[in-house]
């Protein structure tokens, strides 16, 4: 089994709930809400709240009564890349997008250049570590596979 570990400040758990089997009124008038739930996974720190629902609106814009609790989802975008990063495997875009952004800030890149460049290098990275695991497992002589390495490499660039 993994263990699931969560470190202090660093992640938090919102939820919207819509409540069908509870009707509320107020003046005999139904009330639209939504049950609001925010949790923090190392404290287990709780905060709810009621958030009306305007009526008759297709499109359906939330936000939250009081900020106080925001800070731990919006204020700092970089510990949620780096989470999402290292949720995703993408380990060789964690060990380098702080100098990709430094570079990408300095030329003044765009989004899709930056991000392509970090996709890029996770790419090579992977590439590079299957074809070294297919030389290790095919058990070559040393000099074949290091002339087979040179060819292949010639390949795939």
């Amino acid at each position: 089994m993994f263990e699931l570990r969560h470190e202090p400040g660093l992640i938090g758990f919102s939820d919207f709930t819509q409540l069908k089997e509870i009707e509320i009124t107020i003046a005999g008038t139904p009330f639209e809400h939504l049950s609001y739930h925010y949790r923090l996974g190392y404290s287990g720190w709780q905060y709810a709240h009621i958030i009306q629902v305007p009526a008759m609106t297709d499109s359906l814009t939330l936000t939250l009564p009081n900020e106080s609790i925001a800070p731990t989802i919006a204020q700092n975008p970089y510990q949620h890349l780096l989470l999402h990063l290292k949720q995703l495997r993408l380990s060789h875009m964690l060990a380098h997008w702080e100098s990709v952004e430094h570079q990408a800030m300095q030329e003044q890149w765009s989004y899709a250049k930056f991000l392509l460049t970090l996709c890029e290098l996770e790419t090579s990275r992977r590439n590079a570590l299957r074809l070294q695991r297919g030389l290790t497992e095919a058990a070559l002589p040393t000099g074949m596979s290091r002339s087979l390495r040179l060819k292949l490499r010639c390949c795939l660039s």
